[in-house]
């Protein structure tokens, strides 16, 4: 069986396009800290140094989907369930990171400046921001 007759026209545009915003995102930022002086964490930081915080992980998971949508069926032999294995695992990821920065959050205990989640994509309202 051919890889395009896996999935219609319409799936396999959205299987793209959360892969490559996986992919993206895993290059943005995830979190500020900080009051006066905030600080961002990535999930993969490449200037001024090389830090991972999660975003590899999250890179591979999503590369890996990439190339289970576009390969053909004889390289492994069910590419749907890989797919949706490895998109479970994404998601596993994903939620492990929000609950790690949930504990941090609580842990802060109201202190000024306590970590904040951050959703790259989307531009939040920080009160540094106003002027």
């Amino acid at each position: 069986m051919k890889s395009d007759l896996l999935y219609t026209v319409p799936q396999r545009n959205l299987l793209l396009l959360g892969a490559v915003l996986v992919i993206i995102g895993s290059f943005l930022p995830w979190e500020i800290d900080g009051d006066f002086i905030s600080t961002w964490r990535y999930g993969i930081q490449i200037f001024p140094v090389f830090a991972d915080n999660g975003g590899i992980l999250v890179l591979l998971l999503g590369v890996t989907i990439l190339g289970l949508v576009f390969h053909s069926e004889g390289f492994v032999k069910y590419p749907t369930q890989w797919a949706f294995t490895s998109s479970i695992a994404l998601f596993i990821i994903s939620v492990y990171h929000i609950v790690d920065w949930l504990v941090r959050r609580i842990a802060a205990n109201g202190v000024i400046g306590a970590p904040a989640i951050r959703f790259s994509l989307i531009k939040g309202h920080f009160p540094e921001n106003d002027q």
